[in-house]
């Protein structure tokens, strides 16, 4: 089987498995950096009102979209590495750079899935297929590609370097996890930027004005605590699964 399909196929396949652990984070997360509340007051409101199905509201999207978009990145950042072979540097700074490369790709995959599924989350009650062609119509679906660039392209670059460095001495399930929380702790703040533009259709420069001046410093990292806890499970399983897949198909 060709390399690339190998790595798309694998890369969808450890995407989607790790979209269903970590949706219900993900719900939570994106309305306390919304409305910047607490991430537990939320997780109980939605629990009451909207019920347990509504922590997996906007699954779908994510679902096939970072099916899409893992498979891009898995398989890009290979490309990337095979670009640096020459490179004089060392492995961590292949990975790197690599990782740089895949980043700027996936932005153009993840920006659009991000407005759709944001459009959905921020919705509250049950959902109606009503809502959901109300949140089709109403995304602008590159809008904030730049803030999402600035989020991406680094973070990636983190992710695949730390799970390299960690692969020799960890589990693929704890160094996935692990190379994770890394990544998703070095761009909180600029996903708590890119979630309101994309939520609100505003600027990335007035958005950063509105943050601070209405929640101070600390508003830059609102929803961390769920996007934390999300990384380490959604990242392991997906890297477990990504391997699996991979080893499978490269035999056929």
């Amino acid at each position: 089987m060709p390399r690339a399909i190998v790595e798309v196929t694998a890369g969808a396949a450890g995407g989607a498995a790790g979209i269903v652990v970590g949706q219900p984070f993900d719900v939570v997360k994106t309305r306390a950096q919304i409305t910047g509340t607490g991430s537990w007051s939320h997780l109980i409101g939605i629990l009451k009102g909207e019920g347990v199905a509504a922590l997996w509201r906007g699954v779908v999207p994510p679902l096939l979209g970072t099916a899409v978009y893992q498979g891009v990145c898995f398989m890009s950042y290979k490309v990337g590495l095979a670009m640096v072979e020459g490179w004089g540097t060392g492995e961590s700074g292949k990975a790197m750079a690599a990782g740089v490369f895949s980043g700027c790709v996936c932005t153009l995959v993840v920006t659009p899935v991000d407005a759709f599924k944001i459009a959905l989350q921020t919705q509250t009650g049950r959902l109606q297929l009503g809502g959901i062609r109300a949140a089709a119509r109403s995304i602008r679906p590159y809008h904030g590609l730049s803030a999402t660039l600035l989020r991406d392209v680094p973070s990636t670059a983190i992710y695949f370097t730390t799970f390299e460095n960690l692969t020799p001495h960890f589990s693929t399930f704890t160094a996935g996890g692990l190379a994770g929380m890394a990544s998703w702790a070095s761009c909180l703040p600029l996903d708590t930027i890119k979630t309101h533009i994309q939520a609100t259709n505003s600027t990335l420069t007035t958005t950063i004005r509105h943050i601070y001046s209405t929640r101070g410093i600390l508003g830059f990292a609102q929803g961390g605590m769920p996007l934390i806890l999300r990384a380490y499970p959604v990242n392991g399983v997906t890297f477990l699964v990504y391997k699996d897949v991979e080893a499978r198909l490269s035999k056929i």
